[in-house]
């Protein structure tokens, strides 16, 4: 079963959507594993872990009716699916080929087709009734939010009284300068990239084209608060590594030095929060609001920072 909550006519002509469309349909015809790592670079047993991490920090949150903001191919609603104690989850996501194409092959693989529901629409405009949702979960999709305010409040709206909203996003450090963060929405990608990603490599392209929004900790806050969610926590999950602290030292670089190196664009958190995870590794309820080194055991090299949001109305 699928749902449409939105005509395919009024996505397709948005510039990302149908790069994103092109870059599904290439990926369709592969094996769901090779689907995963060119998607969402993270692989099944990675979405898993997340998941475990976070029910072992806030509890067993994860139960009744869910829905999953800009779920892509929806290795999330998959594991999730798969737990006794949900009863149903709606991937949502906003590019078609992904919601026709791929969502189901995951499903059949990693989680329950009777309880996922592929679902496509916007994560402005959701169509359920108030209050039809226990959960909301979320990974790296809402800091594409052209509009936080009015993504966060919809999210509220569905939740019932008590219910939960978790975004796995990435969150930037408060001391990200208003230099740094213009240089990263400003930044413009390669001919190459955009060739190997189906837009076209004649017109240019930034991250702030392209629905990339960097968004400091507070302001995360803020905006959940704002929505009127009562209880607003964030936790940091690290591999603590030598990669992880040498970002984090070439961040304390004095800005007129920085933006000579290829390290231009780079935000990391501080050195002595990093270091902190290196000797915190539980993510255990004590721990919560930390940062907690548990990424080691992710296949995916790529993730050396999650942030953890936990939101309750």
């Amino acid at each position: 079963m699928k749902l449409e909550w939105i005509e395919h006519k009024e996505v397709e002509s948005l510039s990302w959507v149908s790069g994103r469309n092109k870059f599904a349909d290439e990926c369709s015809a592969l094996p769901v594993d090779e689907i995963l790592k060119k998607y969402v670079y993270l692989s099944a047993r990675d979405a898993e872990y997340l998941l475990n991490t976070i029910k072992k920090l806030h509890g067993e949150v994860f139960k009744g009716v869910g829905i999953e903001l800009g779920a892509g191919v929806a290795i999330f609603s998959a594991i999730l699916s798969k737990m006794s104690s949900v009863d149903r989850i709606y991937a949502l996501e906003l590019v078609p080929s992904v919601v026709r194409k791929i969502q189901n092959r995951v499903f059949e693989k990693y989680g329950d087709t009777k309880k996922a529901i592929p679902t496509l629409g916007s994560f402005d405009d959701l169509k359920l009734d108030d209050g039809s949702c226990d959960f909301v979960v979320e990974y790296d999709s809402l800091h594409h939010s052209f509009d936080l305010a009015v993504t966060l409040k919809e999210a509220y709206r569905v939740l019932k009284p008590g219910g939960v909203l978790v975004a796995i996003d990435r969150i930037h450090p408060n001391g990200l300068h208003d230099k740094l963060k213009e240089r990263l929405l400003n930044f413009e990608y390669s001919e190459e990239w955009l060739a190997s990603n189906h837009y076209d490599s004649s017109v240019r392209l930034t991250r702030e084209m392209n629905g990339e929004h960097e968004i400091r900790e507070s302001e995360w806050m803020d905006a959940f608060r704002n929505a009127g969610f009562s209880s607003v926590n964030v936790s940091h999950l690290t591999r603590p590594g030598a990669k992880l602290s040498y970002y984090s030292i070439v961040t304390m670089m004095p800005d007129i030095l920085k933006r000579r190196t290829r390290y231009s664009i780079l935000s990391a958190h501080p050195f002595p929060k990093v270091i902190q995870s290196f000797f915190r590794r539980d993510p255990i309820p004590s721990n919560v609001g930390k940062f907690i080194g548990c990424l080691d055991v992710l296949e995916s090299k790529q993730a050396l920072i999650k942030g953890v949001i936990f939101a309750r109305k």
